[in-house]
């Protein structure tokens, strides 16, 4: 489910016990869970509560790192 569209970026939203199967083939094992996808394949993958400052940063060296 796509919760958001910014410029280029997509923000989703998944309920993992509705939705096991797609949890057991991104190997999602604590919640919550980060993917950043490229291209369909996920390049990073973040578990645990992060700060918002934690996330514009690993986002912004994603974009950096991976020319989204």
């Amino acid at each position: 489910m796509i919760m958001g569209s910014y410029n280029f970026v997509k923000i989703g939203k998944l309920n993992v016990d509705d939705n096991p199967s797609t949890a057991t083939k991104y190997g999602i094992r604590g919640i919550p869970t980060l993917l950043f996808f490229k291209g369909g394949e996920v390049v990073q993958q973040v578990t645990g509560v992060k700060s918002k400052a934690e996330i514009k940063k690993i986002t912004r060296i994603l974009i950096l790192k991976n020319s989204f």
